[in-house]
């Protein structure tokens, strides 16, 4: 029982201490002072231990600490020099639990209170030999001593661990030198694992918890910490494609993919000496692309006939050379399609077939699968036939060079070409076809090594005569296409589209808000296994097969036209093509929604370099609260305020100045600049 003037022991924030009892209450609470020199109310049943040590409480200050200090001290040494090991000798063949005092009994014989009080000590911090139960202690048997001391190790090997990281995540935070103990790499490369995990997926991610929790102590702050640290671990740059890394598609190509590619070259040549293949080599080939394009997968070439033309539509022969089943052919039909990034292409086969085997390279013979239209004098179709074919490209042009040609109507090829095109566009208005000029832009990144990312944009002439003779001849080779599917019943993949929601006339306004209205109308295309009306592109059956390097599923109408030419059986059941569509629906939605979130990033990254610059815009529509606008030069839509007693039609345009751009959140802040005047 304590009273005043004993040396008493009590937990406080988890540490022993010793206290001199100054009083008791009625409520049995005891006024103390501590070896801390404070004082504190204890109630008698929070008492650890009860010695018959005392003091005077009316003794000062100072010397009941020091009294209280020296007490302690001696406690701790005590609990130093007892070897719980001896006692856990002496005591575990008896298969009970021991009382304090039992057991104090047996390590000292007649114990006093210091030793009573280490013994206590060692046994509270002992995670070994001892387990309490209630007020006793149990003895380990020899088997949970094994593995508390494996648990303990790893225990003590995970705080040496940690650390070694708060130290070296810390340095690296700062830009300071870091630490290097190879003991740690698997650890460091561990934990950089689950920043980067936290990084991509937020609170989802396995070691959120944890890993907020280290950033708490090391005093790392922001909600983008853990992309930073990525950034300044090295392992990302400031500009990294977070959306990639979730979606992880198939990046690079293995060595043996490369290999298996390169050996193609053989077949190549082999081919290009075939009899069977008709040889168009003499025709002049021309080819139509962007500058920057190297996997050019169309060509033409026009022959005048004595009463007509003969258009031949090439496309590049991809099939010859992914063989099905084939390690190639399966890795090609898992990426699906080819995406299209500003600053890089994540392609659907090797670059080796891409850019050179397949590619209708200028001045080289090459493997095409040609569509060959004949037409008569007014430019109607009048027969068509496919055919494995070899040509050569004499003429590359990029879309700048065909316009200027088209622009100067300079007789010839292209021109004739050209007329043709604006032909089968007119029949295809007038079977209903909406020909609306939605603009697009091109948006290219580079960046030279050591230098900040150097970003264009362009917008896309829609209208342009190149862009409308190559679209519309391959609208006719996929329509083609479409037609000879669905006429021999061949199970293919058909694209189409429902009508729109109210009819859009051929002539209709084509200005910026005009065209955000009837894009609104339009409904979205759909894939399956049933011919359907495409109802922008006024074509009853239409299936894609123009571009067999970058997209499966032309390579897929490619094998289906050559086997039921060659057998008169399609190479693909539709029981085999069902699966088949749903998966490289899936690829190909993901590649949309990678290529239109990067672009919308670089995008904001170009307009951060316009920060409070004023450029031109449009209104698109108007909101209750908001305009919705369009940046002109760059076909940028955003929200935009508005401007108080300045209500803005549709079709006004204005100045907006950009004030704050967010990249990574996909945001941006206007504001409308008021016209002085």
């Amino acid at each position: 029982m304590a009273s005043p003037g004993n040396l008493v022991e009590y937990f406080h924030n988890k540490k022993l201490l010793c206290a001199l009892c100054l009083s008791v209450d009625s409520k049995d609470q005891l006024q103390v002072r501590t070896e801390e020199n404070r004082e504190d109310k204890v109630a008698k049943t929070k008492l650890v231990l009860v010695s018959n040590e005392s003091m005077s409480p009316d003794s000062d200050n100072q010397t009941i600490v020091q009294w209280l200090r020296a007490a302690a001290a001696r406690r701790e040494q005590c609990c130093q020099e007892i070897s719980l090991q001896d006692l856990w000798e002496l005591t575990s063949e008896e298969g009970c639990a021991f009382s304090l005092s039992d057991l104090a009994n047996i390590q000292f014989s007649k114990p006093v209170p210091e030793q009573l009080s280490g013994l206590y000590r060692a046994l509270e911090r002992d995670k070994l030999w001892f387990v309490r139960k209630g007020q006793d202690y149990q003895p380990r048997s020899a088997e949970q001593i094994q593995e508390t001391r494996q648990r303990l190790q790893a225990e003590e090997e995970r705080a040496r661990e940690r650390e070694y990281l708060t130290v070296w995540l810390k340095a690296l935070w700062n830009g300071q030198p870091l630490p290097d103990d190879p003991t740690f790499g698997k650890s460091q490369s561990r934990y950089l694992n689950w920043i980067r995990e936290v990084a991509l997926h937020g609170s989802e991610a396995s070691r959120f918890k944890e890993i907020q929790s280290l950033f708490k102590d090391l005093e790392i702050g922001g909600k983008d910490a853990a992309f930073r640290l990525m950034i300044k671990a090295g392992l990302w740059g400031p500009d990294e494609f977070l959306q990639l890394h979730r979606c992880h598609p198939p990046m690079d190509f293995s060595l043996d993919l490369a290999a298996s590619a390169a050996e193609l070259r053989e077949r190549l040549h082999s081919e290009l000496e075939n009899p069977e293949r008709l040889d168009l080599t003499a025709l002049p080939a021309v080819t139509i692309d962007d500058p920057w394009t190297s996997e050019v997968d169309d060509g033409l070439t026009l022959e005048r006939l004595e009463d007509g033309y003969r258009v031949g539509i090439h496309i590049a022969d991809a099939s010859t050379f992914l063989d099905p089943g084939t390690p190639l052919d399966e890795e090609a039909l898992e990426r699906g399609t080819t995406i299209y990034l500003p600053e890089r292409k994540i392609r659907m086969v090797p670059d080796i077939l891409g850019d050179e085997l397949c590619s209708l390279i200028e001045g080289q013979d090459r493997l095409a699968f040609s569509f060959l239209v004949e037409f008569d004098q007014d430019f109607q179709v009048r027969s068509s036939r496919f055919a494995d074919t070899k040509i050569r490209v004499t003429q590359r042009l990029n879309y700048q060079e065909a316009d200027a040609l088209l622009e100067a109507r300079q007789p010839g090829d292209l021109l004739t070409l050209y007329e043709i095109a604006l032909a089968q566009r007119s029949k295809r208005q007038a079977a209903g076809a909406v020909t609306l000029p939605f603009p697009r832009v091109n948006i290219r990144v580079e960046t030279p090594e050591g230098e900040e990312p150097q970003i264009s944009i362009t917008r896309d002439q829609s209208e342009a005569p190149a862009q409308v003779l190559v679209s519309e001849m391959m609208i006719l080779a996929n329509g083609l296409s479409g037609a000879y599917f669905a006429e021999h019943s061949i199970p293919a993949l058909f694209r189409s589209q429902p009508e729109p929601e109210k009819p859009i006339p051929a002539d209709v306004d084509t200005a910026p808000e005009n065209l955000h209205k009837l894009r609104r109308l339009m409904k979205k295309g759909e894939v399956g296994m049933t011919p359907a009306r495409h109802s922008g592109l006024g074509i009853d059956a239409y299936s894609q097969s123009t571009s067999p390097i970058r997209r499966y599923v032309d390579l897929i109408a490619h094998r289906q036209l050559k086997s039921h030419l060659r057998t008169g059986e399609a190479f693909y059941t539709a029981d085999q093509l069902e699966p088949m569509m749903q998966r490289l629906n899936g690829t190909t939605h993901q590649a949309e929604q990678l290529e239109r979130e990067r672009k919308q990033y670089w995008t904001l990254r170009y307009l951060e370099s316009k920060r409070w610059s004023e450029l031109d815009a449009v209104v698109l529509s108007n909101f209750p609260d908001k305009h919705w606008i369009q940046i002109s030069s760059i076909l940028y839509e955003t929200d935009c305020p508005l401007i108080p007693k300045h209500p803005l039609s549709p079709g006004t345009k204005l100045k907006v100045r950009i004030e704050m751009v967010f990249p990574r959140e996909q945001g941006l802040r206007v504001t409308p600049v008021l016209d002085e005047d």
